[in-house]
């Protein structure tokens, strides 16, 4: 399970839908892995775990690139993390 701490900062209800939340497990240019984050409701001014489940067998160091959409038609954050599985 790989959780990821996200934030609203605005003053309305943010609803993380299936598939706002991705996450690429990779191990240099291969992609292990293509996650996507449960569904989440986020409160004006809060900040909370979103969670996606990885189940795969690949062990060890790998880049989770995590992509957060805005509303449709909005940009895309993009962060990469190097994590151990």
């Amino acid at each position: 399970m790989l959780e990821l701490l996200v934030a609203n900062r605005g003053d309305v209800t943010e609803v993380l839908q299936r598939g706002r939340l991705k996450v690429t497990l990779r191990r240099g240019r291969r992609v292990v892995a293509r996650l996507h984050a449960a569904v989440r409701e986020l409160l004006p001014q809060t900040t909370g775990l979103a969670q996606a489940r990885y189940s795969g067998r690949v062990r060890g160091r790998v880049t989770a690139l995590v992509e957060l959409a805005y509303d449709p038609g909005g940009g895309v954050v993009r962060r990469a993390f190097h994590i151990r599985l």
